[in-house]
């Protein structure tokens, strides 16, 4: 962990250990570098540990943090670090996580004419700019927090590489994505008591038929055991559904970033044994558009969806050619009776659009940093898709397209929810304890969706307000900002959990 100092006289400092220089005008602040193998810059919980990074794809090139000398003194801070650009196939990107956790991703710039006094290799180098938030005190009575960052009082700037499978796949996204998702996200059923368990196999048979079923299909980059883990954690409300519907409880775990939302419906239709199955759902997020597809569109339309996903998304041949003999199995009816939206897009969300990939990107790693207990987004899964922002031309990921606002999927669903569907929504805002170290997210969040209230991910509005209609107010459950509760948290609260129970009731 050498130390060296940095001085705002634009003098560049060398990390040697690193192969990184360093230049500011405008910080003076005490510099460590950690290489990429230190245990010291890791944290506990949901860090960018080993294996974390790993499942990712990538590594850790090297970490410097920075001590600001003159943490109150208001003035516009700026570093910015060079590193060795690499070869061809190289992918570089830095987070910097704040003194508050704040955690932001940046982009490298190729520097064609090294600035005076930085030496660079034959490969040249990159320049990540890097303009530095000011720490924002917090109550004595707050908890410290120790997140990715690992480390206190201190800026973080970590840089994480790997390698490109060829330099075309800088222009090729979906199929990246898609390859982390079949690994790591893979499509399975699961089936009670294990359907919330991590760990749990794939429904080695095909779900039975019933008078009453209940399926949970949970939202993008998430799985069944994180998104529901709210649920899972309350064994009142685990009997009283089992009492329902008895073992007829099932999850859809399944990819979401990489596949379009009717290839996922076409993925669950192969779950199902033939016979008639009456299914209620439980749904987060994207998984609403999943439970709305799969009642509200034909088995032609579903093609028709797939096809266009098929362009989107780049798909293989092998996919492509099982989407094109694709048929609803013989003697498979499913009836969709009720769909209980938790935090559902239903009107969509701007997050979706490709111009917005980074600050979503930015929103997500912050709260699972500050709110791991409560985020069921994983670092993993937030790095894999981060690797895209690379790329020449944005990718469109038809798992995120079909969320835009303008997606060409949402005018095809029915315009008005059935008398027994439900909404559950909140409006964010960072609660006392957090407004510092949150507000990064928070107010990024708020300036995308135009000052509108949302719950850091989708408009809150947008929940229960359809195309033609809102829902009634003894059907919808809304989270007021002074709460605290966000998108990912609502399973956790215990009037989710009563109003699950009460719009279940047959």
């Amino acid at each position: 962990m050498p130390e060296q100092t940095l001085r705002p006289d634009g003098r560049p400092v060398e990390l040697v250990d690193l192969g990184f220089t360093l230049v500011s005008t405008s910080l003076s602040a005490r510099v460590e570098t950690y290489p990429g193998s230190a245990p010291g810059t890791r944290s506990g919980g949901p860090g960018l540990t080993g294996p974390v990074l790993r499942s990712a794809g990538v590594r850790e090139l090297g970490t410097v943090t920075l001590q600001d000398a003159h943490p109150t003194r208001a003035q516009a801070k700026q570093v910015e670090l060079f590193i060795p650009a690499g070869g061809p196939d190289d992918g570089r990107l830095l987070l910097y996580i704040d003194e508050n956790g704040g955690i932001t991703f940046h982009l490298p710039q190729l520097e064609r004419q090294p600035p005076r006094g930085i030496r660079a290799g034959r490969e040249g180098l990159l320049r990540f700019e890097v303009p530095l938030r000011p720490p924002v005190a917090e109550p004595e009575t707050t908890p410290k927090v120790r997140g990715i960052g690992g480390m206190l009082a201190k800026k973080v700037l970590k840089v994480i590489g790997w390698k490109v499978v060829g330099v075309a796949a800088r222009r090729v996204g979906p199929p990246l994505v898609r390859g982390w998702e079949s690994e790591h996200r893979p499509t399975r059923a699961l089936s009670w008591p294990t359907l919330f368990d991590p760990a749990a196999p794939d429904l080695e048979s095909l779900i039975p038929p019933a008078g009453r079923s209940l399926l949970f299909i949970h939202g993008t980059f998430s799985r069944a055991a994180t998104a529901f883990a709210g649920l899972a954690e309350d064994s009142g409300f685990l009997r009283e559904i089992q009492a329902r519907y008895g073992d007829h409880i099932y999850g859809f775990d399944h990819a979401t970033l990489g596949s379009g939302v009717a290839t996922n419906v076409m993925q669950l239709y192969r779950k199902f044994a033939p016979g008639v199955h009456n299914l209620d759902i439980v749904c987060h997020s994207r998984g609403g558009l999943v439970a709305r597809v799969l009642r509200d569109l034909t088995e032609a339309q579903l093609k028709q969806r797939f096809a266009f996903d098929t362009e989107r998304g780049q798909y293989d041949s092998d996919l492509t050619a099982w989407g094109r003999h694709w048929r609803i199995p013989d003697g498979v009816q499913l009836k969709v009776n009720r769909i209980l939206f938790v935090a559902t897009p239903n009107s969509g969300t701007v997050l979706a659009q490709p111009t917005h990939l980074k600050k979503y990107l930015d929103i997500l790693m912050t709260a699972t940093n500050l709110l791991p207990d409560g985020f069921d987004v994983t670092v993993d899964a937030i790095l894999t898709v981060a690797k895209l922002l690379l790329s020449e031309v944005m990718p469109v990921l038809p798992g995120l397209d079909d969320q835009q606002p303008q997606s060409s999927l949402l005018p095809l669903l029915a315009p008005t929810p059935r008398p027994e569907d439900a909404a559950i929504q909140t409006n964010y805002s960072a609660p006392p304890g957090l407004q510092a170290v949150m507000r990064a997210a928070d107010e990024v969040a708020d300036f995308i969706f135009g000052q509108k209230e949302n719950d850091l991910v989708v408009p809150t509005a947008g929940v229960s307000q359809w195309a033609e209609v809102v829902f009634e107010p003894e059907r919808c459950l809304p989270f007021a900002a002074e709460r605290g509760v966000h998108h990912c948290n609502l399973f956790s609260q215990a009037e989710t959990r009563e109003k699950l129970l009460a719009w279940l009731t047959p």
